[in-house]
Parts: C-alpha cells; structure tokens; sequence
C-alpha cells in the first residue's frame, strides 16, 4: 500500500469525511469490487445510527444472495473529542445489530487506526488484534486500542486486513433479510442527515 508522500497525506485524512474516501481506496484494494463478491458500503442508517463503513461479503451463487458482514468502520477526523474507547462502543453498538457470529471493527482517528474482532458468543465479546512488521497476529481480551500510524507502519495494517480475508465471517443472512436490519432512508450524507430526506427538501425549494 502507497499513500502518496507523509505530508500530502497528514492533511488529506486530518478531517473524517476523506478520513472516509481514504479508507474506501485501502478496503478496495485489499477486498477488490469487480465481482461483486465484496461490497462497500457507505453510511448504512442502522437503529444506532449511521455506519461509516460497512464491508460486506457476497455469496452470488445463492438465490436470494447470502451475506456476511465483514468489516464495520467508524473514522474520526483528527480534531474530534473523540476517544478510541468512545470509537469502539459506537463499533460495538453496530455489531451488536448483526446476526452473525462475529465481525471486524476498524477505527480510526486522524492519520492512526486499531483493530478489533467482534464475537456475539464469546465473553468478553471485544479482543483487540495486533500485528508486528513479520505478520505475526494477536488477539487479546483486552479493549484498549493498539494505535498504528497509517502512513508510518503500513507492514501490520496489511498483515491483518490479509488475517481477516484469510479468516472471513461465515455467511449468515440473506440480502432481504439484511435490507430489513436498516432503517427506511438507508443513506446519509458525511454530516448524518438522511440523503433521501435531504434531496425531498431540495425539491421542495
């Protein structure tokens, strides 16, 4: 993964919204689109709220198309008050909405990131993960945030963004049911206004 140089860099993800667009370039390029076997999708309106980021796996040859949610991200600009642990609980709340086994948190915050896996059956639910530059990755009943710099230790992130496509949620629900986990208005803009009623208002004008 190359993001361009250290300095253009900073400034582009110092805010979430392309803190956003930015993470969309690194998922796309690990889980490619073309197929349709992974869909990203952004600001998915689920009962707790907006999902920045949502990854989502596609079985194609079923009918209706199976689902498993795979990634869930939730991006802070550098600015925000925001805590790891505040980004962790809003994590926790979306995944506690999912009817699979587990799925993956991402968070970020500024030009750093962590990882955790989420998993319904187990207690405590949260284990954060880590990894070295070799690619040795760890899982630890612990919450608290192992912070990497996105642009500084690029070794890790890949090594555990390769971790989760080697080790994928099972396929769960099918893409009906899924549709029926979010809210009428399924998208929001980067401020969390619902798009739809947004673009009535517009009209309206």
């Amino acid at each position: 993964m190359v993001y361009g140089t250290r300095k253009s860099f900073s400034f582009f993800i110092c805010r979430g919204y392309e803190q956003r667009l930015f993470f969309t370039r690194i998922l796309t390029e690990r889980f490619p689109l073309g197929d349709l076997t992974w869909t990203i999708n952004p600001e998915l309106r689920t009962t707790p709220g907006p999902i920045d980021l949502l990854l989502i796996r596609n079985d194609l040859t079923k009918n209706p198309i199976r689902v498993a949610w795979t990634v869930i991200f939730e991006g802070k600009g550098s600015g925000s008050g925001d805590t790891y642990d505040r980004i962790l609980t809003q994590l926790m709340g979306y995944a506690a909405t999912w009817k699979g086994p587990f799925v993956y948190l991402l968070g970020a915050k500024g030009k750093t990131c962590a990882f955790w896996k989420y998993t319904k059956s187990r207690s405590p639910q949260v284990q954060r993960m880590s990894s070295d530059d070799q690619g040795n990755v760890r899982f630890e009943d612990l919450s608290q945030a192992v912070q990497y710099d996105i642009v500084e230790r690029q070794a890790p992130i890949a090594h555990m963004l390769r971790w989760i496509i080697n080790n994928q949620p099972p396929f769960n629900l099918a893409i009906d049911e899924v549709c029926g986990q979010f809210q009428p208005g399924n998208l929001a803009d980067e401020t969390g206004t619902d798009i739809d009623s947004r673009n009535t208002a517009a009209v309206n004008q």
